[in-house]
């Protein structure tokens, strides 16, 4: 078995029909022989009986009858996977056909040990956005230590369905009883099967079509103290992460404070934590560097400031990208155009 695609679900039917329909019955159709798909299921008995039912009878599917978690379910799906590779995704991450058979073709070389995946993203002006790695050299292919040192804010299966890596068991259970029930376990999981010498590939074309989720079970604080428990379990082991630890943490921190921004500004709904301001600004003066100040200064202002901050810029970076002939008339009118479209965004995620 080449690949063992794992994918743990909760209560969420509807994406994982889609996925079903749209890409699990056919690869499995097309790559029977090299590819298993392994499901951990969540959700509660109403919804996982209506899951079996839209699934592929090939589908190595499980149910916990008590939810177990995703760190649980995640560990599950590794363990039951005999592929030569693994990639852990998620069920709201529909894959491009496409991109998905030059994974195969690529996997087949077995040139690497880790493969990224690039994806492309729809934002709410519904216009597409990609990530497909241009800074990896023309050959695609680059050591781990390498990455780590010469980017030392990247860090890589953040989004979980980013990655493809070789599987090893045995690092499994040492990471999930080190991290418990952390969201980004399988971070630590994939670097401790690859190891420091590994090799990485990068894919050169979109694999998954990435959706917004508008809605968040996690607050702030509780994410970016996760991320920050998964680079210091990761230090000893990956010397680079350690020396780019401020960049890493200046990442994580930005990503906090935007989401922190975004929910203000109503465009996500995040778990709710009346302290989240206060803490980030604790982080912020324990991991200061040079260019957070700016990003600092934002958490010192009211929250209707930063979502006033929030709507500008984003709607200027639209009337900048669509503004090609650069009259301050038609500035203004693109500017008022994504505000509107800002704005039916946000009725629709409350409804």
């Amino acid at each position: 078995m080449l690949l063992s695609i794992c994918l743990p679900t909760y209560n969420r039917h509807e994406p994982l029909r889609e996925l079903s329909e749209q890409f699990f019955s056919k690869v499995l159709g097309n790559f029977s022989t090299e590819v298993e798909i392994i499901i951990c299921d969540d959700s509660n008995q109403d919804i996982a009986t209506a899951n079996q039912q839209v699934l592929h009878p090939s589908v190595r599917y499980r149910h916990n009858s008590v939810r177990a978690g995703f760190a649980s379910s995640t560990e599950q799906c590794l363990e039951q996977a005999l592929g030569k590779f693994v990639w852990l995704i998620s069920d709201d991450d529909p894959i491009i056909w496409e991109g998905f058979e030059q994974v195969m073709l690529t996997l087949r070389q077995d040139a690497a040990d880790c493969y990224l995946v690039p994806f492309s993203s729809t934002t709410f002006f519904n216009e597409t956005r990609s990530e497909v790695f241009p800074w990896f050299p023309e050959n695609r292919l680059m050591s781990i230590s390498d990455m780590l040192t010469n980017h030392p804010s990247f860090l890589p299966f953040v989004l979980c369905s980013a990655g493809i890596v070789r599987l090893d068991k045995t690092v499994i259970k040492r990471v999930r009883l080190a991290l418990q029930e952390n969201l980004f376990i399988h971070i630590a999981m994939f670097f401790e099967m690859f190891g420091h010498s590994a090799r990485v590939f990068a894919l050169e074309i979109p694999v998954i079509n990435f959706k917004l989720a508008a809605s968040r079970p996690y607050d702030v604080v509780t994410l970016f103290d996760m991320r920050l428990e998964v680079l210091e379990y990761l230090a000893p082991t990956f010397p680079e992460l350690k020396i780019g630890m401020p960049d890493q943490l200046h990442s994580a921190l930005e990503s906090s404070l935007y989401l922190w921004i975004e929910d203000n500004a109503g465009m996500v709904k995040m778990k709710p934590n009346p302290k989240a301001r206060r803490t980030l600004q604790c982080y912020y003066k324990k991991y200061w560097k040079h260019k957070t100040l700016i990003l600092r200064s934002l958490l010192v202002l009211p929250a209707v400031c930063s979502k006033v901050m929030y709507d500008y810029s984003v709607t200027s970076q639209y009337a900048n990208t669509h503004n090609k002939h650069n009259k301050w008339l038609n500035r203004v009118v693109f500017m008022y155009q994504a505000y509107k479209m800002m704005r039916a965004y946000k009725k629709s995620i409350t409804q």
